[in-house]
C-alpha cells in the first residue's frame, strides 16, 4: 500500500513541476504559446513511438528468453537420460 501511496506522490510532483515549468517559461517569454504546443505534440509523438518499439523490443526479448529455457529443459533431460545410460552400462 505504501509504494501505491509513493507512486501517486511522484506522479502529482511531476505534474506539479510541469505545470510549474511551462507557467513560467511562458510568462518569462522563453517559448511563446505556439512553441510550447508545437514541443509538447512533438514529445507526445516521440513518446508514443519510443513505447511502442520499447513493447515490440520486450516481446521479441520474452520470446527468447521462454525459447532459452526450452533448450536449456531439453538439455538437461538429455544429459539425465545419458548418465542413466551409463550408470546402466558400468
Amino acid at each position: 500500500m505504501k509504494k501505491r501511496n509513493k507512486n501517486h506522490v511522484s506522479v502529482a510532483l511531476i505534474i506539479i513541476f510541469s505545470v510549474a515549468f511551462l507557467i513560467t517559461s511562458v510568462l518569462f517569454k522563453v517559448y511563446g504559446i505556439t512553441g510550447i504546443l508545437a514541443q509538447l505534440t512533438g514529445t507526445l509523438l516521440g513518446t508514443i513511438i519510443t513505447a511502442i518499439v520499447t513493447l515490440l523490443l520486450l516481446g521479441v526479448q520474452t520470446d527468447k528468453e521462454l525459447e532459452h529455457e526450452k533448450d536449456s529443459g531439453i538439455f538437461e533431460k538429455k544429459q539425465e537420460i545419458y548418465h542413466n545410460f551409463l550408470t546402466e552400462r558400468t
